[in-house]
């Protein structure tokens, strides 16, 4: 009896194209070892939202204006500042901030009440002031920004060569890639 169904099997495999019979070679391997790849097969199988990208703006599809390529998410972690001090934030001009605006800015957000925890602002601040925008514009030199988007102080010049030495860094990593 084991015999005709191994001459069944072999009749059966013969008609199918050699694609399918693989297939079903490698589903039967993976069924004994365990591996869970038989649904990643699965033309039903949806990709999970947060892998899925999300669409970029025409500038960043097609490479142009890299100074103001911002990921997805850190748009929304710089929308966050944006909402509260728009004097002093925005996505598309980039302004030294003072020295010390951390501590100002928590001060403020508990002062005004505002909907935003101490490692939130920590968090999007540090955004912020990574972007290559920022270090440009530190770079540049001028005069830093307070909380009203008053200027109130000067770019040292050991942070302009700091946000130099920052900018080469990325753009070698970038080069890199």
């Amino acid at each position: 009896m084991y015999e005709q169904l191994q001459q069944v099997k072999q009749q059966m495999g013969q008609g199918k194209p050699a694609a399918a019979k693989t297939h079903k070679v490698d589903s039967a391997k993976n069924a004994t070892s365990g591996a869970t790849t038989a649904a990643t097969l699965n033309p039903w199988v949806v990709k999970p939202k947060h892998r899925q990208s999300a669409p970029q703006p025409a500038a960043v599809q097609n490479g142009n204006d890299k100074a103001k390529r911002i990921s997805v998410n850190n748009r929304k972690k710089i929308k966050k500042l944006v909402a509260h001090w728009p004097a002093l934030f925005s996505l598309d001009v980039a302004r030294p901030l003072s020295v010390g605006i951390q501590a100002a800015l928590i001060a403020d957000a508990k002062a005004r009440g505002l909907p935003i925890t101490e490692s939130q602002i920590t968090y999007c601040l540090s955004t912020y002031a990574k972007r290559p925008a920022y270090l440009k514009a530190l770079a540049a030199g001028g005069p830093r920004y307070d909380l009203n988007g008053q200027p109130c102080g000067e770019v040292l010049p050991e942070h302009q060569q700091e946000a130099e030495r920052r900018l080469s860094a990325m753009q070698g990593s970038v080069a890199n890639k």
